[in-house]
């Protein structure tokens, strides 16, 4: 990991004005992917549309479970 992108993140998580609204999104995600979506908006788009297609693949993994259990 890029160590000035360590360093913003530490920032950011110590900023009491931080708010991100995707990382609320996010709250019902494991980790690592809550850690993802924290760290998404200091990367370059392509970065982040590879996140958010591993968050929507976690999630559809999530629903499914949640299906099956439900069978």
């Amino acid at each position: 990991m890029n160590t000035t992108l360590l360093m913003q993140l530490l920032q950011n998580m110590n900023d009491p004005n931080y708010t991100h609204e995707t990382h609320e999104e996010g709250a019902h995600l494991p980790p690592p992917f809550d850690m993802l979506l924290t760290i998404r908006p200091m990367l370059p788009p392509r970065e982040q549309r590879m996140i958010d297609v591993m968050i929507k693949v976690q999630e559809l993994r999530i629903l499914i479970d949640e299906m099956q259990n439900e069978i």
